[in-house]
């Protein structure tokens, strides 16, 4: 009887290793599978990417796991050349700047801002646009993150220099708004600032793009822009990491009395001010008037780009000092919580010794 239970039992025991065997050998073929279709679609995307955008191995060798995939860079490219949009916006840099500027290197220029919250992969991106010929088709802006409230929740978002984009872009005046960023780490659904704070820039034929939209996260914070806004989405089909095309409906509409429209409308009058005084003694003509109005633009609008860049060293130890800052507060945090356990533990000792 004990044989043919021990016998029993040993069936049953190698019953069991088949199975966990089979079940570990259905993840090897599933993980394997997917490994193959990822090199394949490298591959074919890379070698695209290589032949129609990059003059250069660089920004393929620097991709990461991180890295937008290969076929959005691709499709990315494609709808930059076909659909020309004037003003973009790009929050979070990386491949993705370097597709897009490519692209309006092809089309014959356009307005492209692109905002690094990360010091080390602002130098990084800075420096493949350099290597690339790309200095003349993109902004990239260095801009740490800060603190932002909605609905008593806390973010941690950038710290945009809004009187550039009030400027730069102007209310509506937005075409293609990328949100990569920042990192789904950084706070509990740390992308959702992006569309209550940036729609009034948003033109009305806008679209926005939001990567990495197959997380659950992503597809939260989805769910909340569309119930605090007018708008829709769809996924890009057979693209790794998910990206979502969002769209504005008809019933959507921009808050046309936003500090930004004011601001950008003061900006451009202060300009007309300043130089229809020049020509109030008669040295200027009218055209002389209306060509140096044109010519002054884009100089103000370099000048916020030049004090930004000033800034990078300010913003780079106001960044550090943030983090400084928000480590002592843990260390302290930490500290009253280990007083307080000494505290009730010296409280319970004098008990138990007043007991005995």
């Amino acid at each position: 009887m004990w044989l043919y239970i021990k016998r029993v039992k040993l069936v049953l025991d190698t019953t069991n290793l088949v199975k966990k065997i089979d079940q570990i050998q259905s993840k090897i073929d599933r993980s394997l599978k997917k490994t193959t279709n990822d090199i394949r679609l490298d591959t074919i995307y890379q070698q695209l990417l290589m032949a129609h955008v990059f003059d250069r191995p660089e920004p393929l060798a620097a991709m990461t796991s991180f890295s937008v995939a290969p076929e959005f860079a691709w499709w990315l490219f494609n709808y930059v050349r076909d659909e020309q949009p004037a003003k973009i916006i790009e929050l979070g840099s990386g491949t993705s700047t370097l597709v897009i500027a490519s692209a309006l290197k092809k089309n014959g220029g356009g307005k492209f801002i692109s905002f690094e919250h990360s010091h080390k992969y602002y130098l990084e991106t800075l420096r493949l646009i350099k290597t690339c010929g790309l200095q003349d088709y993109v902004d990239l802006v260095y801009t740490p993150l800060k603190k932002y409230e909605f609905s008593d929740d806390e973010y941690r978002w950038y710290d945009l220099p809004w009187d550039l984009l009030d400027y730069s872009v102007g209310v509506a005046g937005l075409d293609l708004l990328l949100i990569d960023g920042p990192p789904a780490a950084t706070n509990h659904h740390a992308r959702f600032p992006a569309f209550p704070l940036m729609k009034n820039y948003c033109s009305e034929s806008v679209l926005i793009i939001l990567d990495d939209a197959d997380r659950e996260t992503e597809q939260a914070i989805l769910n909340r822009w569309m119930d605090e806004g007018d708008i829709e989405f769809s996924l890009l089909p057979d693209i790794r990491h998910g990206s979502a095309l969002i769209r504005k409906t008809v019933n959507c509409e921009n808050n046309k009395n936003s500090e930004g429209a004011a601001m950008s409308e003061l900006y451009v009058d202060r300009i007309d001010e300043a130089v229809d005084s020049l020509s109030l003694d008669g040295r200027f003509t009218n055209k002389d008037t209306e060509l140096l109005k044109k010519g002054l633009a884009p100089l103000v609008e370099r000048f916020y780009f030049l004090r930004e860049d000033s800034l990078n060293v300010t913003k780079k130890q106001l960044e550090d000092s943030r983090h400084d800052t928000e480590l002592k507060e843990k260390e302290n945090h930490n500290l009253v919580q280990e007083l307080d356990e000494l505290k009730l533990t010296a409280k319970q000792q004098l008990e138990d010794s007043q007991h005995q």
